[in-house]
């Protein structure tokens, strides 16, 4: 396993503790992130512009 500079292996560990709380709440949120990279541009332009009209 590759070290990353100036980070100890049990820092690593405790990263994915603290990250996988907020990955469980927001799966809903990257689903539906993931179908908006799915579309067309011009389907994604009209997604982004529809917050900006309320």
């Amino acid at each position: 396993m590759e070290k990353a500079p100036g980070v100890e292996l049990p820092e690593l560990f405790q990263a994915n503790e603290l990250f996988k709380e907020v990955n469980s709440k927001n799966r809903e949120l990257m689903k539906k992130s993931f179908l908006v990279d799915t579309l067309g541009k011009d389907e994604q332009l009209a997604i982004n512009d529809w917050p900006d009209c309320l």
